[in-house]
């Protein structure tokens, strides 16, 4: 194209303005500051996993499965729905996320998985506040063991969200979620409630169960751009920061009554030791090509606390190509108490019944956890923190746990 003598000027002046809008568009944060629509979506389209739409697996990542990690690296979630790969250490390569052949389903060869493993009874996508295609918050509600027939919808979507009505002891399902109006904004509430939950998979035998419920945002899945970006070059002067509230707005203890085992068999979830709950906020950054997902435990109790053993590292794939957890990330988990102990200048309160509030410090953070990675954050690279949940999860056939976060907003520390 000629540009005619002249109009040189204004186009290079359209082209900063341009520059400039586009920038705007894709500044670090949250686009919903202070939840002020809270509008919230499960992450799949209607029918995805069931119904003939398959779940989409994929295995192309250079591993012996093809996971992003190993399985003789990742034994605590192995390289779910993966067929016809080698025992290692006479247990399947697929064991972990999932825990039976074809993930207790129908055992027909589809590509390097089976059926059992890729089609559900249910794909119910939940909708709160009318999001829209460009704005809104994601909400994952996942059952481990999440590859199986025992859950009614494909993992991440494990069992139907409720509308949360009411207090968190009258929730109507195993997954709650619902606002309430704080001002001009809002609060989002998640409740899991075990005790609404069958256990037993439609046989006498309970099998154990885990089920996670999370809201948060998530770059290029309902939010613009990355929540924060930072470096650990000394040189860098940016602190990023993300601040909230929270308070835990129910609580019954989670347990595992005997008349949910009563045979005390060892693949039985129901015994005391096992029971516990956590709730915090997981941010996930990446570095070196590979997700990192920092959990930040807020509150823990039996089982799932933390605190004497963080941090806690491990290693997850998560194969499900139409996720925005795809492919897994190498994790850790840390908790107040350990931030406390082992990070100069980071104390987080507890979560409470009573509100709390909290300012994460991101570098900070990332800095003194770094370590606990397989790899280290680099210090002379740029990393962007592009998703951000808060999270409830338990471990018992019995007992509730709800968390309420309001206020969420994207800062800067001076």
């Amino acid at each position: 194209m000629t540009v005619p003598f002249g109009s040189t000027r204004l186009l290079r002046h359209l082209s900063l303005l341009l520059l400039l809008v586009t920038t705007a568009v894709v500044a670090d944060g949250f686009d919903d500051e202070g939840l002020r629509r809270a509008a919230l979506r499960t992450e799949y389209a209607p029918g995805y996993g069931s119904g003939g739409r398959l779940l989409a697996l994929d295995y192309r990542a250079p591993t012996d499965e093809g996971c992003l990690f190993a399985a003789r690296e990742s034994p605590f979630f192995g390289c779910p729905g993966r067929a016809d790969r080698p025992a290692i250490d006479g247990r399947p390569s697929w064991l972990g996320l999932q825990v039976a052949s074809a993930c207790r389903g129908d055992a027909t060869r589809i590509a390097d998985s089976w059926l059992g493993c890729l089609e559900y009874r249910t794909s119910e996508p939940f909708l709160l506040n009318a999001p829209d295609d460009d704005s809104y918050w994601v909400v994952s509600a996942n059952v481990e063991p999440a590859f199986d027939q025992c859950r009614s919808g494909p993992p991440s979507l494990s069992e139907p969200v409720q509308l949360l009505s009411g207090d968190a002891a009258g929730a109507s399902g195993l997954f709650n979620i619902g606002t309430t109006p704080v001002g001009r904004a809002r609060r989002v509430d998640l409740v899991v409630n075990a005790s609404r939950y069958d256990f037993r998979c439609g046989r006498r035998d309970a099998r154990e169960a885990v089920p996670y419920l999370s809201f948060g945002a998530v770059n290029g899945r309902g939010n613009a751009g990355p929540i924060a970006r930072f470096s650990l070059s000394p040189g860098d002067a940016r602190r990023p920061a993300i601040a909230f509230t929270a308070a835990l707005t129910g609580y019954q203890p989670f347990t595992c009554p005997l008349r949910d085992c009563p045979d005390r068999s060892a693949d039985c979830m129901c015994l005391a030791k096992r029971s516990g709950a956590h709730a915090g906020i997981a941010l996930l950054a990446r570095w070196g090509g590979v997700p990192r997902l920092l959990f930040v435990q807020l509150f823990g109790a039996g089982v799932q606390d933390a605190s004497r053993e963080a941090p806690v590292h491990t290693l997850w794939n998560w194969p499900v190509a139409d996720s925005f957890w795809y492919p897994g990330a190498d994790l850790v988990v840390t908790t107040t108490s350990q931030l406390s102990s082992d990070c100069a200048g980071i104390d987080l309160p507890a979560l409470a019944t009573s509100t709390q509030h909290y300012t994460l410090d991101v570098r900070a953070l990332f800095e003194c956890t770094g370590p606990s990675f397989r790899d280290p954050p680099p210090r002379d690279a740029e990393i962007a923190v592009d998703q951000t949940h808060w999270y409830v999860e338990a471990y018992g056939t019995r007992g509730f746990l709800g968390l309420g976060v309001e206020d969420v907003r994207s800062t800067t520390l001076r």
